[in-house]
């Protein structure tokens, strides 16, 4: 069992254990330290702050996380007590009628989000078809025409209790990202000398950070608001996604720059984090979705 008091150390080890690590790899570490499912004494809090601190690490494994809790908290609070939670990893488009599933290659189970319902298929009864990508592995999936689909589940039901959750610990994946982000660019800025001086002492690389440093305190705020208020995630996850998705791009962009040319080269890790935010937001495209409406 994990203590409450050690859960935050314990990713923080985790995520160091699965730097840069490959899906295959970081979802077997994550099976064997149980941090892949969403045990009884886990809070709110708790699983947003786990999905912090591996993302701070690998932040594909945070995605990975948070699209396994959200699918495993939507699934014990419907009762769906066919489809085993415990040990088992689960892929899912990012928006509802989204055509492109991430991870869904390592799955146990596929969920299809519609509109007004959520369709749950076993991995053997899906074919999967990979979409070339700049970053996550990407598929699009087929039913099997030879496949009774016996353990076929079909929620009537609208997906927003479901995308509210997955919305909101991808706000912790991301939060989790751009705080190494931060630490890169910090770091870099601090070393790199130029006409004799720190580039962080120039104006226009303070204002890059700070912008940085600004994205991060206001999500982390607002994370832990949420976390101690979860009655508020559902009327709130959707505009602070937006936001979030909308955002770390740029910012990543301008992280980029701070560096200048070695800003793309793989070396210096941010031209990944450019491409893993930016894929994540094409996928969700969150303001297409019909629950995107202002209060």
């Amino acid at each position: 069992m994990i203590y409450q008091s050690s859960i935050e150390e314990l990713a923080e080890k985790i995520g160091r254990s699965i730097y840069e690590k490959e899906p295959h790899d970081f979802s077997e570490q994550l099976k064997k330290y149980g941090f892949l499912d969403v045990q009884e004494e886990f809070e709110i809090k708790d699983l947003s702050a786990i999905i912090k601190a591996i993302s701070r690490h690998n932040f594909p494994a945070g995605i990975f996380i948070a699209m396994n809790y959200a699918a495993k908290i939507f699934l014990k609070s419907n009762k769906i007590s066919s489809v085993h939670t415990e040990n088992t990893i689960f892929s899912t488009s990012l928006k509802s009628d989204g055509k492109f599933f991430i991870f869904a290659d390592l799955a146990d189970f596929i969920l299809e989000v519609e509109k007004e319902k959520i369709k749950i298929f076993p991995r053997e009864s899906i074919n999967l078809h990979k979409i070339p990508s700049l970053s996550f592995e990407i598929f699009e999936i087929s039913k099997k025409e030879d496949e009774t689909l016996q353990n076929f589940h079909n929620l009537n039901q609208s997906p927003y209790e479901f995308l509210s959750k997955l919305y909101f610990f991808i706000d912790c994946a991301i939060c989790g990202m751009m705080e190494y982000a931060l630490s890169l660019v910090q770091k870099y800025a601090s070393e790199r000398i130029q006409g004799g001086k720190p580039i962080k002492d120039y104006f226009a690389i303070k204002e890059k950070i700070y912008k940085i440093s600004e994205f991060v305190n206001i999500v982390s705020e607002i994370i832990d608001n949420l976390s101690e208020n979860p009655e508020k995630i559902h009327r709130k996850s959707f505009f602070i996604t937006g936001f979030v998705l909308r955002e770390s791009p740029i910012l990543l962009s301008e992280a980029i720059q701070i560096f200048g040319g070695y800003g793309y080269m793989k070396d210096f890790k941010v031209e990944k984090l450019y491409r893993e935010a930016e894929t994540i937001r094409n996928l969700t495209e969150i303001y297409k979705l019909e629950f995107f409406k202002p209060e």
